[in-house]
């Protein structure tokens, strides 16, 4: 039974959701790739600028869910701004997306695990946690929401705690040694800059996945909307000044060349019992966000089984708790597989730049929707409507495909691997595109024929 929540409760558990599905694994893997490929203080400025980025984007997308509260959300958007094969295109992309996302929390998780048990190799944890998540939805168990509210501000506060003592009480590296650890130059800072707001846009990934979670009709039309942009601000702050703290209070290359930035920070702060509050940490984002991120993606899975748009067997739900069976099972198999990759070749750069990419688009296309239907459905009520500028949609949609593509060429070294993978996402993505095509054709050809009968 769903836990009742205060008027104020229900406003904390949407900020909660909200901010607390880009508090993870992932994300701090990415706050590793802005070291990678600039310094600290373009680090700032570009989650800065992705801050202003997705604060248009939340606005835009909070107006699409108040046309169309609790519907499973991108496909309804798009579908209806821009007919369904490129709907069904952005959904796939979408969907990849989320492997992708699966495959880096999992590393990120693991490499936190093997910091803390140096003796357990990275793929024991991650098939032991994807195989934790994959049971854990297959029995249909949601987060209580008061612990989502726990868990999400718990660990903001962790982060906001630590990163504030690492600026005050450690030296700078420059000045002297920090626990042993050895300084190294930054690259070139600002010529990073597009791959730096790519990344940091992944860094905010999750703010929108509050859409689907309203617990009323009205609450699309002002609570909803308003805490994606109160998350969205949380998470500027939170990240910020973990990134000031990394950065002015630790080796540039050590940063750069880890998947766990916050293991260091807080094994400087702390000691050995940093690591220890590493693995609490990690396993806060995994309770909080992989879990709900793997539900969220298999119905989304699901919704497409059930239009005829993947196999029959991606809609299979367990009858006794209504659990979506076959989606998870499908989605889990490929996060494992595409974590396993991920630790095998090291790709977690790559994965975090060729995503970036992906969502840069995507979230294009959400504000793309809301400046299409305003011109072809301005019938439509609009609860919420976004009172930002026409300009500033404009600016996101041609600015966010320049900065997908410009992202994939700034670190040279893994230039080639980046192309390679932005051809195969385009291989998925068009291969399972036709392929829906195809089954939706077939269902309704076989429709008639059953009403026949």
């Amino acid at each position: 039974m769903a836990t009742r929540l205060s008027f104020r409760g229900e406003w904390l558990f949407y900020v909660a959701v909200g901010a607390g599905m880009a508090l993870s694994n992932s994300a701090f893997a990415m706050v590793s790739g802005l070291f990678a490929v600039t310094g600290t203080g373009p680090a700032l400025v570009a989650l800065l600028v992705a801050g202003v980025i997705c604060t248009v984007i939340g606005a835009a997308i909070g107006e699409l869910a108040s046309m169309w509260p609790s519907s499973p959300a991108v496909i309804t958007y798009f579908r209806a701004a821009f007919g369904p094969v490129a709907a069904l295109v952005l959904v796939h992309a979408y969907l990849l997306f989320v492997v992708m996302i699966a495959g880096v929390e999992s590393y990120g998780f693991a490499m936190v695990v093997q910091a803390a048990l140096p003796a357990v190799p990275p793929t024991v944890s991650i098939v032991v946690l994807m195989s934790v998540v994959v049971l854990t939805n297959l029995r249909g168990l949601d987060l209580p929401r008061r612990l989502q509210i726990l868990t999400a501000f718990g660990t903001m506060a962790v982060l906001l705690v630590t990163a504030t003592a690492a600026l005050w009480f450690l030296p700078e590296p420059g000045i002297t040694s920090t626990r042993g650890l050895t300084t190294t130059a930054a690259p070139a800072a600002w010529a990073g800059l597009p791959a730096a707001i790519a990344l940091a846009i992944f860094i905010y990934t999750g703010f929108e996945w509050v859409t689907p979670v309203g617990l009323s009709r009205q609450a699309y039309a002002r609570r909803v909307p308003i805490a994606m942009l109160v998350a969205i601000g949380t998470l500027l702050v939170t990240y910020g000044l973990f990134v000031a703290a990394l950065g002015t209070r630790l080796p540039h290359g050590l940063i750069a060349t880890s998947a766990t930035p916050q293991v260091p920070l807080f094994t400087a702060l702390l000691g050995s019992p940093g690591i220890a509050l590493a693995v609490l940490v990690g396993l806060g984002a995994i309770v909080s966000t992989f879990n709900a991120g793997i539900m969220g993606g298999a119905q989304l899975l699901q919704a497409l089984a059930r239009e005829g748009s993947l196999p029959r067997f991606v809609a299979r739900v367990q009858v006794d708790t209504g659990a979506p069976v076959g989606a998870v099972l499908v989605l889990g198999s490929l996060g494992l597989v595409a974590a396993l990759l991920i630790a095998a070749f090291d790709l977690y750069l790559v994965i975090g730049l060729v995503g970036s990419a992906i969502i840069c688009l995507i979230y294009a296309a959400y504000v793309g929707a809301v400046e299409r239907l305003r011109r072809c459905r301005p019938e439509l009520a609009r609860p919420f409507r976004s009172r930002l500028p026409g300009a500033s949609h404009w600016a996101v949609i041609v600015l966010m495909p320049l900065i997908a593509v410009a992202s994939l060429f700034t670190v040279p070294a893994i230039v080639p691997q980046a192309i390679a993978g932005v051809a195969v996402a385009i291989l998925l993505v068009t291969v399972l595109t036709l392929y829906s095509r195809w089954s939706q054709e077939r269902a309704a050809v076989r429709a008639p024929v059953g009403a026949a009968r």
